[in-house]
């Protein structure tokens, strides 16, 4: 009998997530020295109903790298938290960067050196479209630091909180710090078709059955290759064999065989 495997199981269309609980983020490479790796993500969420403290909730995607050098495998991974409050400051709030909304937390992709390969812009598309389950709650602000403003990360950084809809009160015109202003949920934008098309250039989102199945296939490719080149060098290792042994009649044998086939 078939058993269920409930956190790969595909998500209904009321859902406010896209994906499984569990599954599997492939890197398509951008430029020729990206290498090519896979994420493997599990979302966690939590809800409480409180009679006295009211309702919260948190979610949070974590996730650990999968390449073909898996010596970092305990360390190479990252997450990205969202939490929402009904009762806090007196109403609902929500925050973006934090599994809770009492402290601000941050959004960065970790390692670094995959920053720009669409994994921010994927994960923030998931937590926008959670929130917005709570269209009236507030939006708890996003701080930009100074530090965070290097070279062109300034522009991509800034850029990337504004296409799901955050307005900044910059502290001066070089944009490189400031805070959200004041917005609802609602307000939020999700990524839309176009944007998604585009996301989709930079990664593809795999069922976790599905990417092992075509691993599965892979390593049966690799050994059916292996077994033709074996009996490839043993036919060789036979052939040299024969010229050590009788190094005339393989030479005559050998001509006779080109002649015939017009060499």
């Amino acid at each position: 009998m078939f058993k269920r495997l409930p956190s790969m199981d595909s998500v209904g269309q009321d859902s406010p997530f896209s994906t499984p609980r569990i599954f599997v983020l492939r890197l398509k490479p951008i430029k020729k020295r990206d290498q090519a790796v896979a994420l493997l993500v599990e979302r966690e969420e939590h809800l409480s109903n409180h009679e006295e403290e009211g309702g919260s909730a948190s979610l949070s995607f974590h996730y650990k790298l999968i390449s073909d050098d898996m010596s970092g495998w305990e360390k190479d991974g990252g997450e990205f938290s969202a939490s929402y409050d009904d009762s806090f400051l007196g109403s609902p709030h929500v925050r973006v960067t934090s599994s809770t909304v009492l402290t601000g937390g941050y959004f960065v992709v970790d390692p670094g050196w995959l920053a720009g390969r669409g994994i921010g812009t994927f994960f923030m598309n998931e937590i926008v479209r959670w929130v917005k389950q709570w269209p009236e709650a507030s939006v708890m602000p996003v701080e930009l630091l100074e530090s965070d403003a290097h070279g062109v990360n300034k522009e991509r950084r800034n850029r990337f909180y504004e296409n799901f809809g955050f307005v900044f009160d910059y502290e001066d015109g070089r944009r490189v710090s400031g805070q959200s202003i004041p917005m609802k949920a609602r307000d939020l934008i999700p990524l839309s078709d176009h944007k998604n098309q585009l996301l989709q250039d930079k990664l593809e989102r795999c069922e976790l059955g599905e990417f092992l199945s075509g691993l599965v296939r892979d390593v049966r490719t690799l050994e059916l290759e292996r077994w033709g080149l074996q009996n490839q060098l043993a036919s060789c290792d036979s052939e040299l064999e024969a010229a050590y042994k009788f190094p005339f009649r393989w030479a005559m044998k050998t001509f006779a065989s080109k002649f015939l086939r017009g060499y």
